[in-house]
């Protein structure tokens, strides 16, 4: 017992590390994001400064609000529903899209997709406060 809920702790604090940091890349490295966009959604920058801005509060609200956290875990899904296009794009682009800073093969693409759903069940993992 004692073991699970170390567990859950360190898992709860390498997600509010996780999507924390990835809020803020959204700001230190926007043309990675912007990129990644797909071509018909609109406001480029914008849509990157909101997903940054909620993604690091979601991130930091984790920790801090431990009574809201089934809440904010399913803000967390939502979040990784939305930005489901941007993966999809990727692989549309066979993980070369101009802008991008890396250049992933169809393989690694895929991968990005199933990531996504491996981060919903994880962060569904820690829904309840410890």
């Amino acid at each position: 017992m004692k073991a699970k809920m170390i567990f859950k702790k360190i898992s709860l604090w390498l997600q509010t590390l996780l999507y924390s940091a990835a809020g803020v890349n959204h700001f230190v490295n926007p043309d990675s994001y912007i990129a990644m966009i797909p071509p018909y959604i609109p406001f480029k920058p914008e849509v990157n400064i909101l997903v940054g801005i909620v993604e690091l509060c979601l991130g930091l609200g984790l920790i801090l609000f431990r009574k809201r956290r089934k809440l904010i875990v399913i803000g967390i899904i939502l979040l990784l529903i939305a930005v489901f296009p941007a993966h999809i794009y990727h692989l549309q682009m066979k993980g070369n899209i101009p802008g991008f800073e890396l250049v992933i093969p169809v393989w690694g693409a895929w991968l990005r997709i199933i990531l996504q759903f491996v981060l919903i069940a994880w962060a569904w993992s820690i829904r309840k406060p410890s």
